[in-house]
């Protein structure tokens, strides 16, 4: 032993040769078993060593999808053994790792998109010598589900040339149609899809039957058809007007008719709330007239008309509210057009817009979010010359770009925008009379186009309609073997920035909590419907399932809801069944389901706020107790279950926010103050010495708003109401590092009321508003910017919202139009 220990005089660096040898032989090296090693000079002994992991990879990442990631382990062993790493992932391509004796490396390529679940899950397996594993298990969130269609009800008959309009309500109504020659011809009825149910309803007919014609959405709710072909097979002049509401049943009125009967034209609601009518043809082939209805007056009158006749042409609004018309037939010898024209509705005045790089018909128009209009597929007017060109139309340019060519030629197809701002196209018909299955995404970013999943079915004559849930539904059309009109409807989920609704089965609320728990599952607490409530619910996001648990012990709403360290939920203050404010709190164990007092504050209150400091206390700030508004703020001590008292706050306020800083330390930010005044004032709480301090104030007064902590350390404050007044669009960033505020991109739209939610990616999702919208918005914290995210299934304010380890986003509750109610939905970025 000895002369081994000369020859080395330092047993704990060696060589990699001599470290194999003393790894398999322990005892001639000064090494014991159970990890315990001697100092070659002394023979003290050392810790023992456990073998365990000392760095493993986040359990959620986000990914975007084909993005390559990088993941890294690291452990620790007895006798610095080598350690063998196995990785594994459930999705995507990794890559060889890169290991050393007691780490690993791998490069994962994530896939495109996902079929099964809403992550990919990886894992890595450690070995040791003796045979000894650890696995650390880890998920990426991000990645889109991959496009898909599915089956979703069927209509109660086949139809083609009819209409599907999106209603305020969320449902779809269907009118006309030529339902075959063996089922009447053209058709009367009309029927409404309910999204919620995947169902159809029947309602009541329209005063004529008809094909070919035109529905109109207008400011009231009501539908307007127009024209069309009727059963006879000639053109029509009539008008009527179409209301379906599902409390006071379906209603039909006339409401005059165009100078001209026409089909195959167009229909534009324009921003006065008047709706433009197009072309079209009548008896005497392709018309070069226009008409304007006015819904206030319900009357039609001529306006200018077009520089040609047109017929199979589109019409799209512009964002300076002139109308672009392009392409169609001329004339009844089939002249398909290149040209292009723009109608001015305050001159009523048409003027060119240049010539498109193919003359086409049938083909399909989209605005893009960046005021671009894309025209795609048609064609020229002889069998086989379906069109795959596509191109943009630059309004401010008054300019035409070819864009990449599809990869199907096709016409009499459908092109939806979906909320990501990409286009679907699906159906129609290609070369050599073949009714299509595919479908195609555009993507603006790009400028490419990719293939998507297939329909269930070829169709071409049918309609698309983009739901408020990020949906399409897909009905009707013809197919060809048999060739008939189709009564199926399909549904394509995009995999992106949808909406999709989940049941909650109890009572209706508002000013509810929800709490993310450890264990994945979601606490919704409390809330108001007609008094305050003492109900409670978990939800499971893998069973996509509600259950409903005991409730709290004191009914309460607008209170908060805060996860301790001991996966305990504190629940303080609130509101009562009178509206009295609450001094109670109360705590909920998930692993027994029971609700347990822990003591009152020394303040009764609500509309104040809750944070968990890093010291695992909570800080509770400001409120209403009932009289007057508080500058007061405590502590909540969970190891004692105490309340006291820490410093004031330098303005009493409620309805404020509160935002654990990076530094540990609280940002306050404006509220209502004592003066019942919105205020403009911030102030950061330091926990250390228990003391505020002032900090720059805000650019204007509010309330009522949210207040968002961003990966950079900044404090993203978006709507709510300003300055006493309304709610609104603007929003903040306050920089703590500089004690400043710099003014951001403006969301697209008021928002009071509301929540706001960081994603993985680093964007910030706003949903709700108390002006009764269905709107939800993504701001990029990158470009300081906005985008929609979709409709929610219902409009709603003063609801709750969590992130789930999955990436998506559950809300739940709220106010809508009227009434509190029970709905829950879940938002997939």
């Amino acid at each position: 032993m000895g002369v081994l220990l000369m020859a080395l005089p330092a047993c704990t660096d060696f060589d990699e040769e001599l470290e194999d040898f003393c790894q398999r032989n322990p005892g001639r090296c000064g090494i014991r078993d159970a990890g315990v090693r001697f100092d070659a000079g002394t023979g003290d002994e050392e810790e023992p060593v456990t073998f365990q992991f000392v760095q493993t990879p986040q359990s959620t990442s986000h990914g975007e999808g084909g993005e390559p990631l990088t993941f890294f382990v690291q452990t620790q062993a007895p006798a610095r053994a080598v350690v063998q790493f196995t990785w594994i992932s459930s999705e995507g391509t990794l890559g060889p790792p890169e290991n050393t004796r007691d780490s690993s490396q791998v490069r994962w390529t994530a896939p495109a998109c996902l079929w099964v679940g809403p992550w990919a899950s990886l894992s890595v397996m450690a070995r040791d010598p003796q045979g000894k594993t650890l696995t650390a298990l880890f998920h990426v969130v991000g990645i889109p589900n991959c496009p898909r269609w599915s089956s979703t009800g069927t209509m109660t008959t086949g139809r083609r040339g009819h209409t599907a309009t999106l209603l305020p309500s969320g449902e779809v109504l269907v009118a006309g149609a030529f339902t075959g020659s063996g089922n009447g011809g053209q058709a009367a009825t009309t029927e409404v899809y309910v999204p919620a149910t995947g169902t159809w309803t029947r309602t009541g007919n329209m005063a004529t039957a008809r094909e070919q014609h035109t529905a109109t959405l207008l400011p009231s709710g009501h539908v307007l058809i127009t024209g069309g072909l009727a059963s006879n097979n000639q053109p029509l002049a009539s008008a009527e007007l179409h209301l379906w509401d599902r409390s006071s049943s379906y209603s039909q009125s006339n409401t005059g008719s165009m100078a001209t009967a026409r089909y195959g034209h167009t229909a534009t609601l324009l921003t006065s709330g008047k709706v433009l009518v197009t072309g079209g043809s009548g008896n005497g082939g392709p018309i070069g007239t226009s008409v304007l209805y006015d819904p206030e007056t319900k009357t039609w009158a001529a306006t200018g008309s077009m520089v040609s006749p047109r017929h199979g042409h589109t019409a799209t609004l512009l964002p300076s509210g002139k109308v672009l018309v392009t392409g169609g037939h001329a004339d009844a010898g089939g002249t398909v057009l290149a040209s292009a024209e723009v109608y001015d509705p305050e001159t009523e005045r048409w003027t060119s817009a240049g010539l498109m790089s193919d003359p086409r018909r049938d083909h399909t128009a989209t605005l893009l979010p960046s005021g671009l209009v894309l025209i795609a597929g048609g064609f020229t007017g002889s069998i086989g010359s379906s069109l795959a060109s596509a191109e943009v139309y630059d309004p401010s340019a008054a300019t035409w770009t070819s864009t990449g060519s599809m990869t199907t030629g096709r016409n009499f197809h459908t092109a939806t925008l979906l909320p990501s701002g990409k286009v679907l196209l699906s159906g129609g018909s290609g070369n050599n009379s073949s009714f299509l299955y595919d479908a195609e995404l555009y993507d603006p970013a790009s400028n490419a186009w990719t293939p998507s999943s297939n329909l269930a079915m070829g169709r071409f004559g049918h309609t698309a309609t983009l739901l408020s849930s990020g949906l399409v539904l897909v009905t009707g059309g013809v197919s060809k073997i048999p060739f008939n009109e189709m009564a199926t409807s399909e549904m394509h989920n995009p995999g992106i920035s949808t909406w999709m609704a989940t049941q909650l089965a109890t009572s209706p609320r508002i000013n509810g909590t929800l709490t993310l728990l450890s264990s994945g599952s979601v606490l919704l607490a409390g809330g108001r419907y007609g008094g305050a409530a003492d109900v409670s619910a978990l939800y499971d996001p893998v069973a996509n399932a509600w259950t409903y648990p005991e409730g709290m012990l004191t009914k309460r709403d607008s209170h908060t809801a805060t996860l301790l360290a001991s996966d305990k939920v504190l629940i303080t203050g609130g509101s009562d069944e009178k509206g009295t404010p609450l001094v109670a709190s109360e705590l909920y164990a998930p692993t027994t389901g029971a609700w347990t007092s822990t003591g009152n504050m020394v303040s009764s209150r609500t509309e104040h706020t809750a944070t968990l400091l890093p010291s695992g206390k909570v800080l509770v700030t400001g409120g209403f107790d009932g009289s007057r508004y508080l500058a007061t703020a405590e502590l909540y001590d969970p190891g004692r279950s105490v309340w006291v008292l820490t410093r004031s706050m330098s303005e009493a306020r409620g309805s404020h926010t509160a935002t654990l800083l990076p530094s540990g330390k609280v940002l306050v930010t404006g509220g209502r103050g004592s003066s019942y005044t919105d205020l403009k004032s911030a102030e950061v709480y330091d926990p250390e010495t228990g003391s505020w301090t002032t900090v720059a104030p805000m650019p204007e007064g509010r309330r009522l708003h949210t207040a968002t902590l961003l990966p950079s350390g900044g404090v993203l404050l978006a709507g709510g109401a300003v300055n006493e007044g309304p709610a609104t669009s603007s929003a903040v960033l306050y920089e703590p590092t500089r004690d400043r505020w710099v003014t951001t991109g403006g969301m697209m739209q008021v928002h009071s009321r509301h929540t706001a939610t960081l994603l993985y990616s680093g964007k910030v999702l706003i949903v709700g508003s108390s002006q009764s919208r269905k709107s939800a918005e993504l701001y990029d914290p990158e470009r300081g910017t906005w985008t929609l995210a979709g409709l929610t299934a219902s409009t709603r304010d003063s609801h709750a919202a969590v992130l789930l380890p999955s990436g998506e986003v559950l809300v739940a509750g709220g106010y809508e139009s009227g009434s509190d109610f029970a709905s829950a939905e879940l938002y997939t970025p």
